[in-house]
């Protein structure tokens, strides 16, 4: 397992895959893209099994609500908006005794996450989470992004932002990830289209602390790590899915509300059942540990997986420090 700062992952992860090891790597894969291919195209001569520590997808809430854009329950997907919320300086304490001028890099150690030879900052530790689970609804990785950011509160020595804010470009073909789609309603032409991901982290206000909306032309998905609420949109046409659901779902101010928790989904079989108390750091090891006894390197969250997340974040973080647009670094033809 590897749980050291961002910096030392390539060294330690490209050590363990050459030992012969199974290999577990908390995100991001790596520092640098460069890093990340290079651990990518080692992973696949090995064939290591190996997995990547993006837990919201052992998080039952979000594999139903993944499951519900795919199979096209939200109809076409128009937007998502990600966020990662808190009122935290994010340090350490650094217990420097006085006059032990060996003590002086301490803080660059235990407080890894502000520098930038060490961090890539809020995108890497906090949003990389959400922005990948918009590709992973989304089925596929942006094609451009736009970012700013800067340390405008906690100034304190720090390198990195303590706000920072992307609008991620993803091209989809109507509808959005949906097999067997019905006709397109008139005036919604079947050419490419872009849904924009806002993404977003802040360190002096946590409303709403870390959430994810996934906007489409049927629906709304509210998602948190807790708990996951459905709110259908005043369509003309009836949503059949959603009359067994109306009888379980909460009444809110806003109107109607469907909780994933409770939902039968008939067409899916019986009803899916969800632990408030669950833990998905946990629930991801174990499905690691699963694989690594099968031999299966189809983990919860491969390599191309996170390679395709350090990308999605490197390009952002680009964005942000050169205040131009950036692009897809990677060719679509990278193993994994």
């Amino acid at each position: 397992v590897v749980a050291t700062p961002l910096h030392t992952h390539a060294e330690i992860a490209t050590a363990a895959v050459e030992s012969g090891a199974a290999v577990f790597c908390e995100k991001l894969l790596c520092y640098s893209l460069e890093q990340a291919r290079k651990l990518a195209d080692l992973v696949a001569q090995r064939q290591t099994v190996f997995q990547v520590g993006l837990q919201k997808r052992a998080n039952a809430i979000y594999r139903q609500a993944a499951a519900m854009v795919q199979t096209g329950m939200l109809g076409r997907i128009t937007a998502i908006k990600v966020q990662w919320n808190r009122s935290s300086d994010w340090r350490r304490p650094v217990p420097v005794p006085p006059g032990r001028a060996d003590f002086a890099d301490l803080d660059r150690r235990l407080n890894w996450r502000m520098y930038r030879d060490r961090s890539r900052g809020l995108l890497a530790e906090l949003g990389s989470h959400q922005l990948d689970i918009a590709s992973w609804v989304l089925g596929t990785h942006p094609q451009r992004v736009i970012g700013t950011g800067g340390i405008d509160y906690w100034r304190d020595g720090r390198e990195v932002c303590d706000n920072v804010h992307c609008i991620y470009e993803y091209q989809l073909r109507p509808p959005a990830v949906r097999r067997n789609a019905p006709p397109l309603p008139p005036g919604v032409d079947a050419e490419p289209y872009t849904v924009r991901v806002h993404c977003s982290a802040v360190q002096n206000n946590a409303y709403e602390g870390a959430s994810e909306l996934i906007l489409g032309t049927q629906a709304t998905l509210f998602l948190s790590q807790k708990k996951g609420l459905l709110f259908r949109e005043q369509v003309p046409e009836e949503i059949p899915w959603a009359r067994q659901a109306e009888q379980n779902a909460a009444l809110v101010a806003s109107g109607k509300t469907l909780k994933l928790s409770n939902d039968p989904w008939a067409h899916r079989g019986p009803p899916f059942e969800i632990d408030a108390e669950g833990d998905d750091t946990r629930d991801q090891l174990v499905s690691f540990l699963d694989h690594v006894r099968a031999g299966d390197r189809k983990t919860l969250c491969t390599v191309r997986d996170g390679l395709d997340n350090t990308a999605t974040v490197l390009m952002g973080c680009e964005a942000i420090d050169t205040q131009t647009a950036a692009t897809w670094p990677l060719p679509d033809a990278v193993q994994g």
